[in-house]
């Protein structure tokens, strides 16, 4: 998978090599891009077209318009009314092309789609429950064996791993190197 996916990255990076098929390619793609998100989200709300035209206050046909690949004359006001409407974030920016070409590579059906706030909100709200039951088992474990509460075991002998410096070729974990810094100092 590893090995395509590089592969997959040459071939774009060499097709974006030519001026005039990059500018060609990266017009069309937010064209073919909005179409695909305003479909992708419209059926993850289960909504009609006539349904999201109400909410947005269009004619049903403005949006099959907007569905369509080819379509390219969106405006920001639009994309401002139709991201009300799915509730979700709206990101208009210039970036780099390899920016640009990683998320083509890596462009899912989630990603055309993502959660609305309230099922976004409901699923951080579940994570955080699963992490604190995690923490409290983790924490549970350390009390048994014991018959007054009092934490037993190897668990109080041993001090706390120390954490190994970072070297250049490691991923930095931002929550990882404040406290790494505050004990060098």
């Amino acid at each position: 998978m590893s090995d395509d996916i590089n592969s997959l990255r040459k071939q774009v990076w060499k097709a974006l090599s030519d001026k005039a098929y990059r500018d060609a390619f990266v017009d069309s793609h937010i064209g073919t891009n909005l179409a695909a998100q305003i479909y992708a989200l419209r059926e993850a709300q289960g909504w009609t077209q006539a349904q999201l035209a109400e909410r947005v206050g269009m004619a049903q046909g403005r949006i099959s318009t907007m569905e369509n690949p080819s379509y390219e004359q969106f405006t920001l006001s639009t994309l401002k009314r139709l991201r009300a409407a799915f509730d979700v974030a709206l990101v208009v920016k210039f970036i780099p092309f390899t920016e640009f070409a990683e998320g083509i590579i890596n462009l899912t059906p989630e990603k055309l789609a993502p959660p609305n706030f309230e099922d976004e909100a409901k699923e951080k709200s579940r994570a955080e429950e699963r992490s604190q039951s995690a923490a409290l088992e983790a924490s549970l474990s350390l009390f048994r064996g014991s018959q007054d509460g009092r934490m037993t075991g190897s668990a109080l002998n041993e001090p706390p791993p120390t954490p190994r410096r970072p070297t250049a070729r490691d991923e930095i974990d931002q929550s990882s190197v404040i406290p790494f810094l505050q004990r060098a100092a």
